[in-house]
């Protein structure tokens, strides 16, 4: 009997074990939420919570208030008041310096579920970690969107005491203050939260790089005066900080609680890539770790690119991540990190990737990505004294367990 013999050929395809997307976050599996950090699907009705992170939109414009602050001279009495920007304020109501020229509010619709790094409060920090380490020495990249909305407005009344009758008013709209994607090895691991409003949560974390976001002006800490994007990180054995002291390349201005999505992509090469040399920064500070470490670790280019460019970054400079972070096994966790103080915010990341061999097989599925499209009937689910119709999710909910006071506030 003759047999026929069919050479059977198997295709293996390996996918690296890290590799993740999160086109939104109805699903939270893999994910460690810290401090104030929850998902949020926009709507402001308890129904629409469900498990142990997500929460609804628990701000009350007319609830959020600091205390008024007075300032009284011989000549003049000065009182401030600041508060969540109401909807349907517009650029028009408000006449004072520092205040935004475009900001827009969250959507009143339900939205896609999203991680909300902090609410539109004062005093919030909050982290959220991806689970399992990143192997980022032979290069990776990572991509998400982030939207900052519902920002803190500041009045101040001014009356003379010997010739005013009324108070003269001048408000700005401008919240704080930043949120930060951080590479870390800090010895707390899943649990790791720095230190909050003007540190942007990431400050305070050991063995870290910070690629922060920064929405709000310190001038002691030597910020630009407008929104920025900078780099910074203290080495392998201090804690990272968002001045001047820590800062690896000249910050650049960007445009970011203006209200609406934007797309970022991080990208480290395990090389210089020469045609990134005319973006290049540096300070001081980077100097320590422009060099070799050893065979297979060298300096290598780490670049933001902004909304979809591809060619051209915001901030590109060489570094070896061997050298800046004491990473075992080359394996980071990483994340976010927002924080607010006087001024607020609420610091929503929309979807997110990486991978560690790039480029990313699913990033276009997130570039391409218009979450406007994705919104429901457009009914006002900040209104509270109204029945809205039960929302049926077809996706379950597997959340990291957190804190449960997060959801109830």
């Amino acid at each position: 009997m003759k047999f026929n013999v069919i050479p059977l050929i198997v295709v293996i395809v390996e996918i690296a074990k890290s590799d993740f997307i999160f086109q939104h976050f109805h699903d939270t599996t893999g994910l460690k939420f810290v401090g104030d950090a929850f998902t949020s699907s926009c709507a402001n009705a308890s129904k629409f919570a469900y498990g142990d992170v997500h929460s609804p939109n628990v701000e009350r414009f007319d609830e959020v208030e600091l205390p008024s602050e007075f300032t009284e001279s011989t000549t003049i009495v000065e009182k401030t008041e600041v508060r969540t920007n109401p909807h349907g304020y517009t650029n028009n109501d408000y006449a004072q310096f520092g205040h935004r020229d475009d900001f827009e509010k969250e959507p009143l619709s339900e939205c896609p579920v999203r991680v909300r790094l902090t609410p539109s409060k004062p005093s919030r920090v909050g982290a959220l970690w991806y689970t399992q380490g990143i192997e980022v020495l032979s290069g990776f990249e990572c991509g998400f969107r982030f939207q900052i909305t519902d920002l803190s407005r500041s009045c101040n009344y001014v009356k003379d005491r010997n010739f005013g009758l009324n108070m003269h008013k001048a408000c700005a709209v401008h919240g704080g203050d930043g949120f930060a994607f951080v590479i870390h090895g800090d010895q707390d691991e899943l649990e790791t939260l720095g230190n909050g409003a003007q540190q942007m949560g990431y400050g305070g974390i050991e063995n870290a790089l910070a690629i922060e976001f920064d929405t709000w002006y310190n001038p002691d800490m030597g910020d630009l005066f407008s929104d920025h994007v900078s780099i910074h990180s203290a080495g392998p054995l201090k804690e990272n900080d968002a001045g001047e002291s820590t800062q690896l390349g000249l910050a650049k201005l960007y445009s970011l609680a203006d209200g609406k999505e934007h797309l970022v992509r991080v990208r480290y090469y395990p090389e210089i890539v020469t045609e990134f040399i005319p973006y290049f920064t540096a300070t001081r500070s980077l100097l320590d770790y422009i060099k070799d470490n050893e065979e297979g670790k060298r300096v290598g280019t780490l670049a933001v690119f902004m909304d979809g460019e591809t060619t051209t970054p915001l901030l590109a400079m060489p570094i070896n991540l061997s050298v800046l972070l004491s990473l075992s096994e080359g394996t980071a966790i990483i994340g976010f990190t927002a924080s607010t103080g006087r001024s607020w915010e609420k610091h929503d990341i929309i979807s997110w990737y990486c991978c560690e061999e790039p480029p990313c097989l699913h990033a276009s599925t997130i570039h391409g990505m218009d979450h406007h499209n994705h919104q429901s009937q457009p009914i006002d689910y900040h209104d509270v004294s109204v029945e809205y119709p039960e929302l049926v999710r077809d996706v379950p909910d597997h959340s990291t367990p957190a804190d449960p006071s997060h959801v109830s506030r």
